[in-house]
């Protein structure tokens, strides 16, 4: 993965981004994704200009920061960013998630009739789809989407985290600005933390926490972002 958190040493090491530019061995392939992923926002955004200047754009997020852009001290680029991260955030992780589910589905089989069963009984068979309203009478199929973010974790590595103060911890002393990150799929699939962790079992997550889509799932990242513990 191009992008993926920690691939270039100055994202653990931020130090080396004082080097002189020519020295920035990592700098030139940064800027040709950048350039990539400008052009890929450029074409939200400029549909959701385009829908704002004749009127027909519809309250949200994207509308939100462009025409607030320069209260929120936004120049036009990062505003594009913000309004494209939301559309990024719900895609590309959507996306992961569901050919996961279908891997599993393929390679491991027996839970579908247990999930398709609790589908019947609240949606009936096949008439309609779930919705956010019937998230507390489908409580296999949260366990299913915990588990599908278990077993095959999308983000394998976590994004570091910086401690924002000294601390000890189990005996170790880590002062102020140490950076951490996790080793998310090995601890999805560590034994001592999930019984016959190959296999795709959402009963493992059928407890009074299954509603509860932070509990027990690495998926998300481990805390809040930018400070430890």
């Amino acid at each position: 993965m191009e992008q993926q958190p920690g691939k270039n040493l100055v994202d653990s090491y931020p130090f080396l981004a004082s080097l002189p530019k020519p020295l920035q061995w990592w700098r030139s392939r940064g800027e040709k994704i950048h350039e990539q992923t400008c052009k890929a926002y450029a074409h939200f955004q400029n549909e959701m200009l385009r829908k704002i200047e004749n009127g027909t754009a519809k309250h949200c997020f994207g509308r939100m920061i462009n025409e607030n852009k320069k209260e929120l001290g936004f120049d036009d680029k990062q505003a594009m960013f913000v309004g494209a991260s939301v559309v990024e955030a719900g895609s590309d992780t959507t996306r992961g998630t569901l050919n996961v589910v279908l891997a599993a589905a393929c390679t491991q089989p027996d839970w579908l009739a247990r999930a398709r069963e609790q589908l019947d009984q609240v949606c009936g068979d096949a008439g309609r789809l779930p919705t956010f309203a019937d998230m507390k009478q489908l409580p296999y199929i949260q366990a299913v989407a915990k588990e599908a973010l278990r077993w095959r974790p999308l983000v394998d590595v976590g994004v570091n985290h910086m401690s924002t103060e000294d601390f000890e911890f189990e005996q170790y002393y880590f002062p102020r600005g140490t950076l951490f990150t996790w080793n998310a799929w090995a601890i999805s699939q560590n034994p001592s933390e999930y019984e016959d962790p190959e296999r795709f079992w959402p009963e493992r997550y059928m407890d009074e926490h299954v509603g509860d889509i932070l509990h027990g799932v690495w998926g998300f990242g481990a805390g809040r972002r930018g400070t430890v513990p």
